[in-house]
This record gives structure tokens, C-alpha cells and sequence, in this order.
């Protein structure tokens, strides 16, 4: 008797459009099924960031059982979570916070940015109130800005 997931899949063609077919090799390659919870996730997020929280992903398959790996996707991708570095091995955060802020500054969704005694970045919206990075570039994603950009013929 097959056990029945109580989050409908989505095996129509048209909630899976706007994933790329590299994701979708990926997670057929884990295992992890697309639902109403977490495509919208993957559609909404800068691909470069769901393939390496999908990295993150093997990596923790790769040491222990996780239960729900797609919940687990879910928030590596809300998370932007990387999979732990070998020593000696650095990751460039940086250019895809700088990338980030050129375009936010450029729409004038923020005016400011600094960073913070415990190293986590803030920015200061254009009301020139302030947040966590992670928090507002969640709501104002890398995607979406690029998505922005005037296409130059």
C-alpha cells in the first residue's frame, strides 16, 4: 500500500513551468518531488541560489536521513544555505550582494547599506528605515531585479 503525501503534486506541465530543467534533473535525481510549496519557492528564487542550496541538500543526505527533503530545500533556499566549504575554499557572497545592491540602488528600492558588529549585512530602504539583508532581499529577490533590467535590442 503506497503512502499518500498530504501536499498535492504537481505533476501537471503548467506548475512546473519556469523551473529549469537542470532543477527539476536535480531533484528527480534526489528524489525530492515538486509541490505547491516548494515550486513556487524555486520560480521565485535566482537559480544559482536553488542549485547551491540543492548542493547544501546532498550534502546533508549525504551524512544523515532527512525526513521531509523538500521542506528541507524550502528553507535552504529561503535561506540562500551553502553547503559547508572544504578548507581553504572561499565562496563570493559578496559579488551576489553586490550584484543585489547595484540593482536595488539603481530601482531605488534602497539607499544604504552596512554592515553589522556580527558580520551580517543590513540595507536601508528607501524610507530610510533599515533591515537584515536576507530578510529584504527575500521580499526583493536577485531574480525579480533582473527580471527588471531593460532588455537592449
Amino acid at each position: 500500500m503506497s503512502k499518500k503525501s498530504n501536499v498535492p503534486s504537481l505533476s501537471n506541465k503548467k506548475i512546473q513551468d519556469g523551473i529549469s530543467d537542470t532543477i527539476k534533473d536535480e531533484l528527480d535525481a534526489l528524489g525530492v518531488e515538486l509541490n505547491t510549496t516548494l515550486a513556487p519557492t524555486i520560480k521565485n528564487t535566482d537559480e544559482e541560489v536553488v542549485l547551491t542550496a540543492i548542493e547544501a541538500l546532498k550534502e546533508q543526505l549525504r551524512h544523515k536521513a532527512i525526513p521531509k527533503p523538500g521542506g528541507w530545500l524550502k528553507k535552504a533556499i529561503e535561506g540562500a544555505w551553502r553547503p559547508n566549504q572544504p578548507l581553504g575554499q572561499k565562496s563570493h557572497p559578496a559579488d551576489l550582494f553586490s550584484e543585489w545592491y547595484d540593482l536595488a540602488r539603481e530601482f531605488g528600492i534602497v539607499i544604504g547599506s552596512r554592515k553589522e558588529d556580527n558580520g551580517s549585512i543590513s540595507v536601508q530602504e528607501n524610507t530610510g528605515q533599515w533591515f537584515p539583508f536576507e530578510e529584504f532581499s527575500s521580499k526583493w529577490t536577485l531574480r525579480y531585479l533582473r527580471s527588471k533590467i531593460p532588455k537592449q535590442r
